[in-house]
């Protein structure tokens, strides 16, 4: 059996054993599944289907799906609120932390994380947990990976960009700038502030 850990195999293998309805169909699943939390190469399989099927479906498949898929991971995260805000993240910071990021901040976040090859993973998941308007949500992400997949067409077309491609993998290393930065700017949300940790004093010291 041809395991999702080859693309183009599985790709080829199910082309010739099925109708070109269940082919489409399987990629919709495939492509929706690697927009939740299973680790499916996104890029490997979009690739390659542009070079098996038609470039017009794939786009569209794909554009849509992952949106799609991304409900579940933010449905999860948003049913985990509580348990983070009790055990990780201290509930008034959370809810400082929305009001300053849900309308000017957040939107950029979540679409530079759908349009790039950053981990749109956790931009969903943070997406969950302040409850970021789902409409938005939705729309956001469509938008970003319909940009992002109209430019892998475009380079896939003009025969610049392989599976193989060195500057995938140069790309992914990439991804760690942008985490630090987001850590920076937001490590007070998780870390308590010696403000924090001087007021608790001084009301320990007077009770």
């Amino acid at each position: 059996m041809i395991g999702l850990g080859d693309p183009r195999a599985w790709l080829t293998a199910l082309i010739a054993s099925g109708s070109m309805v269940q082919v489409y169909l399987s990629f919709f699943v495939v492509m929706a599944l690697s927009g939740s939390i299973i680790p499916i190469p996104t890029d490997a399989f979009f690739i390659v289907a542009l070079s098996l099927l038609d470039p017009v479906t794939v786009f569209i498949i794909s554009a849509v799906a992952i949106p799609l898929g991304a409900l579940l991971t933010y449905a999860l995260a948003r049913w985990s609120r509580e348990l983070l805000t009790d055990r990780v993240i201290d509930a008034g910071r959370l809810d400082s932390f929305v009001e300053r990021v849900e309308t000017h901040d957040f939107p950029l976040i979540l679409f530079v994380f759908s349009a790039t090859p950053l981990p749109i993973d956790v931009a969903v998941a943070a997406a969950g947990v302040i409850k970021y308007d789902l409409v938005r949500f939705f729309a956001i992400t469509l938008a970003g990976r319909g940009i992002r997949f109209l430019a892998l067409t475009v380079m896939v077309m003009a025969g610049r960009l392989e599976l193989n491609a060195p500057a995938l993998l140069a790309v992914r290393f990439a991804i760690v700038v942008p985490f630090i930065v987001v850590y920076m700017r937001y490590r007070h949300l998780v870390s308590p502030s010696e403000s924090d940790g001087g007021e608790d004093g001084t009301e320990a010291e007077g009770s």
